[in-house]
């Protein structure tokens, strides 16, 4: 055997590793991204999870429900309440929105919580919140909270045994 051969099978295997290489690196990557959506999608589940339970430990269920549809009737205390309940959800519907947006959160897990953002951001005392304090959400969200719809066929929580 010459060493032309020699250099023509060298390159032949080196050319076949560099391929394997990049299958490799592809599955790693397609492994990777599943591990970071899966871990987006747990992590904003949880946020609302905590949410849900801070307004059930501080007995605030009934000012949120009634500030949503209805902010007018609360006493000043429980405005104040609100805004802080306001913020702490629009906070979390900005996170969900942001991971949609580059991407960490799948388009299947996106469609169910864009309903229930619309749901509950399309809220009558979700609304009178968003317009006063909009300006503390990045202009990405901003513009996607105020093209939203009502979700019709979605119930709030308030609503949910209602016929």
């Amino acid at each position: 055997m010459n060493w032309e051969a020699v250099r023509t099978i060298s390159e032949a295997v080196g050319a076949v590793a560099v391929v394997l290489s990049l299958v490799y690196v592809a599955i790693q990557i397609r492994q990777n991204t599943r591990q970071v959506r899966v871990a987006t999608h747990d992590g904003t589940t949880r946020d609302f999870r905590q949410f849900t339970r801070q307004m059930l430990a501080s007995g605030l269920t009934e000012v949120f429900s009634q500030g949503l549809e209805d902010y007018a009737t609360l006493s000043e205390q429980q405005r104040l309440d609100f805004a802080f309940m306001m913020y702490d959800l629009f906070k979390a519907f900005e996170n969900v929105h942001y991971h949609y947006l580059h991407g960490t959160l799948g388009e299947d897990a996106w469609e169910g919580w864009r309903r229930f953002i619309a749901s509950y951001a399309t809220a009558p005392g979700a609304q009178h919140y968003w317009k006063v304090r909009r300006d503390i959400f990045t202009p990405d969200f901003q513009k996607f909270v105020e093209g939203l719809q009502p979700a019709d066929d979605f119930k709030r929580v308030g609503d949910v045994f209602d016929g």
